[in-house]
């Protein structure tokens, strides 16, 4: 199998994740799926990559890609990331490209939190006034929706027509990275004993436990957290929207969204060959212009341009984490 790597002049974290020995007798009924791919050659441009990403990419993953890969000040990309921010201590103005509000959104106060985990900035002031602004639109038990009312009145992405009822499905997450900024907040000590009560009954869509491993692994630990996350384990082969199987038809999460490197809580659940596997095709997703395609249909062609900022940036990210790079 043949890689193409062209060679381009900023840093490569390659051990940022050393690699796990390979062990392919994994969790629950994995072994079932096999993964023999046929040898293909696979080119993968890090220089158009990085092209694509300074010609159309937003300033904000343009500078997470500086902070990432070039070494570059943390300050760009905080810089970035607060012409987002609104008065409630929330974050607004289009920040999740699908949704075009200005207005502060719990949807988007996650893609801010997410953004400051992969860049692996650790402030805490950047959390400060965000559970404030949580507090208020949230129920007692830290359940939030994604969207409030007011963002129906601006272009948004076929998915978010309508409002989704409050849930912890953005507050696993959520919780989980403020735990790992090192926030101190009431609000957040009491959403975290809530959401540790609703693992009782996991959520079983794959959005949601992309959090609830982040939160297994940042929140305060407690005594029954290695059997919850044995359930959780064996729950995410059947989870809905992970698609484990190639080639990936439509929009789907695949086993690269749960273990974005091979130090996730995930990994285990996954053989190396599906890994291999999946890292393979999204080598080979990589277009003529150095991004990656979007598989849903964005509310226009503004935020198409800035997610494919973002899902290039993600694909990077991943590849990086997993030594193709």
């Amino acid at each position: 199998m043949g890689y193409l790597i062209q060679s381009v002049n900023f840093l490569i974290l390659i051990d940022k994740y050393p690699r796990k020995e390979s062990n392919n007798s994994r969790v629950g009924n994995y072994n079932l799926f096999k993964f023999e791919c046929q040898p293909k050659e696979m080119s993968l441009s890090l220089t158009k990559a990085a092209e694509f990403l300074e010609r159309t990419a937003r300033p904000l993953e343009l500078r997470a890609y500086e902070t990432i890969f070039k070494g570059a000040s943390f300050d760009g990309f905080a810089d970035a990331l607060e012409k987002f921010r609104c008065s409630d201590g929330g974050f607004g103005n289009a920040l999740e490209p699908d949704v075009r509000t200005p207005y502060s959104q719990p949807l988007f106060v996650d893609f801010a939190l997410k953004s400051l985990y992969q860049v692996g900035a650790r402030v805490s002031e950047f959390g400060v006034g965000v559970c404030d602004y949580l507090r208020l639109v949230s129920e007692s038990n830290g359940a939030l929706p994604y969207l409030l009312p007011n963002a129906l009145e601006y272009p948004r992405a076929k998915q978010w027509q309508t409002l989704h009822p409050p849930s912890l499905d953005l507050t696993f997450g959520l919780t989980a990275i403020l735990h790992w900024l090192g926030v101190e907040n009431p609000w957040l000590d009491r959403t975290t004993e809530s959401c540790w009560l609703a693992l009782d009954a996991p959520p079983d869509d794959a959005h949601s436990l992309i959090g609830v491993m982040q939160f297994l692994e940042h929140a305060p630990q407690r005594s029954e957290r290695e059997s919850i996350l044995a359930q959780i384990l064996e729950l995410l082969p059947r989870a809905r929207w992970l698609s484990l199987e190639l080639p990936v038809n439509g929009y789907a999460l695949t086993p690269l969204h749960l273990a974005p490197n091979p130090n996730a809580l995930a990994y285990s659940c996954f053989g190396d060959a599906m890994i291999e596997a999946h890292l393979d095709e999204l080598v080979t997703q990589q277009q003529e212009d150095g991004g990656w395609p979007l598989s849903w249909e964005p509310p226009g062609e503004m935020a198409r341009s800035e997610w494919r900022g973002k899902w290039t940036l993600d694909a990077l990210v991943v590849l990086n984490a997993y030594g193709r790079l």
